[in-house]
């Protein structure tokens, strides 16, 4: 890969992969990096795994534009006590761009699908913790849905495409619960449609800028969607950023066809036929101030057989959409908790305990304490258009 134009250079992405990595304060020599093909063709899902093997198996996914290293501030706890995958969605990050040309919304979630069952086939998962992030929580969602038997356990981050669109849903009446500041713009809502229509993804816009506007997008870009990082971390990833999202156009095309202008999906994961009627336990995480709405994730969660003590909603304090930069310490807190009643559960199902999957066994079950928070604001306030 190589593009002098755009700045674009293996070597670069390498370098700053690596200095991202350093962030999470972990040895980089503990991390096991691999571009894993899953294809005749040769495309490749680039992945790094952290963590004691005989850890049980946890797989992380980033959303929309991002990558596997968006999870550096939680990496650490996480990997002390699991095997932890961070993989980046094909076409991707620093996984291969295949050419996206699927025009149907069920031919694209089948994409979205198999692309990660290939890539489970090519490491050797068997059974394991699945978490997505935004447009990685719908990925994770569809795979669920279609590959339960491999799930242990389903954590659905900020997900996008969970809810149905409500009945006389106006945006306009949601833009204003916005604090003023934040409100789009009168005409946002035609440009939305218009985008749509065309199909014009963010980076391909910066894709054809030049040099030092691409720049300059990328600093507004960053300073924009993860203001509470500190400036070192951030000056890394914004060129991190650079080497990924200059790269060629791929799956970011895939959600002009599977969601509407407004982001809802044209197939819902709250259905009963979809993430509603599945059998493994699911749960769900929200920022307090969050623009994704809650209400798909507490209808799915009504509709589960584990709700009330194993598939359960979450809201961070502190948080917008990025749970993992603003408030990593109580996210990654209550991600773990959430697991600590798995083994619990699959003995009970299965009359048996692996202790192999026992992260916390100093723990009694007595002893655990799942806090949730209740948050009684309309979680839908903060809906727009725009990529995740």
């Amino acid at each position: 890969m190589g593009n002098t134009w755009t700045g674009i250079s293996d070597d670069t992405f390498k370098e700053y992969e690596t200095k991202m990595l350093a962030h999470s304060s972990i040895p980089y020599d503990q991390f096991d990096i691999q571009n894993v093909e899953i294809d005749d063709e040769h495309n490749y899902v680039r992945t790094i795994r952290v963590g004691n093997p005989q850890n049980p198996p946890m797989v992380l996914l980033h959303g929309y534009g991002g990558s596997g290293v968006m999870f550096w501030k939680i990496m650490k706890p996480l990997s002390e006590l699991y095997n932890v995958y961070t993989v980046d969605i094909i076409g991707m990050g620093g996984s291969s761009r295949p050419k996206f040309t699927i025009e149907d919304p069920n031919e694209a979630d089948d994409f979205l699908v198999q692309w990660l069952e290939a890539w489970r086939q090519k490491v050797g998962l068997e059974r394991f913790i699945l978490s997505g992030h935004s447009f990685g929580g719908y990925v994770c969602g569809l795979y669920a849905c279609k590959y339960p038997q491999y799930v242990r356990k389903l954590q659905m981050l900020s997900p996008a495409g969970v809810p149905v669109i409500p009945e006389n849903f106006d945006i306009w009446k949601e833009f204003e619960k916005f604090p003023k500041e934040r409100r789009p713009p009168k005409f946002a809502l035609s440009l939305a449609k218009k985008i749509w229509k065309k199909r014009w993804s963010p980076f391909g816009a910066m894709r054809k800028s030049g040099r030092g506007c691409v720049n300059c997008l990328l600093k507004g870009y960053v300073k924009k969607r993860f203001y509470s990082i500190p400036k070192n971390e951030i000056d890394d990833y914004k060129i991190y950023l650079h080497q990924t999202l200059l790269r060629e156009g791929s799956t970011e095309y895939c959600i002009f066809i599977c969601f509407d202008y407004l982001m809802f999906s044209h197939h819902p994961l709250e259905l009963p036929d979809r993430l509603g009627g599945v059998q493994i336990p699911v749960s769900f995480f929200y920022g307090d101030r969050d623009w994704m709405p809650k209400e798909g994730g507490l209808a799915v969660i009504a509709q589960n057989p584990h709700k009330d003590f194993h598939s359960k909603l979450y809201v961070i304090s502190d948080s917008d959409h990025h749970m993992y930069f603003d408030n990593p310490d109580e996210f990654v807190m209550k991600m773990i908790e959430d697991l600590e009643n798995l083994d619990q559960l699959e003995q009970n199902n299965f009359g048996q305990t692996d202790t192999s999957n026992r992260p916390l066994q100093h723990i009694r079950d007595n002893e655990l304490q799942i806090m949730i928070v209740d948050d009684d604001s309309d979680s839908r306030q903060k809906i727009f258009v725009g990529n995740q």
